[in-house]
């Protein structure tokens, strides 16, 4: 049978009005079983409360105390590594309950605290700042104790308080989640999901436990295409990545696609070149408009003519008709600028591919090339 905690009864202390700092008080070192002298050395713990003596004090779970000489006497105590190994659930003592001065009873009816302790009867738990514990017939007590309201490390970007650093996931929200850092700072991390966006799915949203986002789930496709694509509606149906690929979705999954003959893939001739525009299923023949006529060769009759410039690029009336330059008397253009080489006069500038000009000679001349 364990020692009673007799100096509850015997030793009474003196409360002095004081902050007490969150790591004044060891939880893991109240020990109201303790064995103390009945000395009256009387020192003034860390928490502001007198007590009988340092051992009183120690046993208090006090981690410091000066005497009446002023002389501080501190306990190595590692505060932020406090690991509780008496007291697993850090909201089982509560440092502002401990009360060693406490008047209690000298009944033993032991009860067994939270941190796995056992006191001589529930006054001596309930001083020793436990909040819950268990009596011989296994009925335990659960003092009213909001631990958690205080304390928070951080508060995440939905206002749940944490209370320890590292990664944290709301178990009620599986998109809520974040870092708590040491300093209290809240880094959260921010789910795009598919479903919000718009992203097509062919079947339905559906939300699966513990997943943050909702998981498209396929329906049984009604039709496949020709080129396999499925489909999931009756109706008329064309692939938006082939405009030759369309049909008909029956309701009875039957497909009826519509087969596309174009001209080039059926051997067409195209006097140019075939052209795909955009959205288009078959190619259209752009025909070929640069023909070159340079090589006809016509006669000039005496006397005037209308001739067609064909070649393949503008030139100069000078070079155009150097090699009859001796026998033209005049040459205009549709808007009467005229070419006299006689008078070594050019009006005309440049043939122009495509229009006609009148043309004079002084005799008949055969098989003339003008782009020659």
């Amino acid at each position: 049978m364990k020692t009673f905690f007799t100096f509850f009864i015997l030793i009474l202390g003196i409360s002095a009005s004081a902050q007490i700092d969150d790591c004044c008080i060891n939880p893991d070192w109240v020990d109201p079983n303790a064995m103390c002298p009945f000395l009256w050395d009387p020192v003034i713990g860390c928490d502001g409360v007198e007590y009988a003596n340092s051992c009183v004090a120690e046993n208090s779970g006090v981690t410091s105390w000066s005497n009446v000489a002023g002389l501080v006497n501190s306990l190595d105590w590692d505060c932020g590594q406090n690991s509780g190994n008496n007291n697993p659930d850090n909201c089982c003592i509560n440092p502002e309950w401990i009360n060693p001065s406490a008047m209690c009873i000298t009944i033993w009816d032991p009860v067994i605290g939270c941190d796995g302790i056992e006191y001589s009867n529930s006054c001596g738990a309930q001083a020793a700042g436990v909040s819950s514990w268990t009596d011989q017939t296994g009925v335990e007590t659960v003092l009213n104790w909001d631990c958690e309201a205080s304390g928070a490390l951080c508060t995440s970007w939905s206002g749940i308080e944490i209370y320890e650093d590292g990664m944290w996931i709301n178990p009620n929200d599986p998109c809520d989640m974040g870092e708590c850092t040491p300093n209290g700072e809240f880094y959260g991390i921010a789910i795009d999901c598919a479903s919000w966006f718009g992203e097509p799915c062919n079947g339905e949203w559906v939300n699966i436990e513990g997943e943050c986002c909702p998981i498209c789930v396929e329906a049984e496709a009604l039709c496949t295409s020709y080129s396999g694509i499925e489909i999931y509606e009756s109706g008329e149906w064309a692939n938006p990545n082939d405009p030759c690929d369309f049909g008909f979705c029956g309701e009875d999954g039957f497909f009826s696609g519509v087969i596309i003959d174009c001209p080039e893939q059926m051997g067409m001739p195209c006097d140019g070149q075939w052209v795909l525009e955009d959205g288009a299923c078959c190619s259209t023949c752009v025909e070929n408009t640069n023909s070159d006529c340079g090589s006809i060769s016509i006669t000039l009759n005496n006397g005037w003519n209308m001739i067609g410039f064909a070649c393949s690029e503008n030139t100069n009336a000078l070079v155009a008709f150097s090699a009859i330059q001796d026998k033209i008397v005049i040459a205009k253009d549709g808007v009467g600028n005229a070419y006299l080489p006689d008078w070594d006069f050019n009006g005309i500038g440049d043939l122009e591919r495509g229009y006609g000009y009148l043309i004079k000679v002084s005799e008949e001349i055969t098989n003339y090339n003008i782009c020659d």
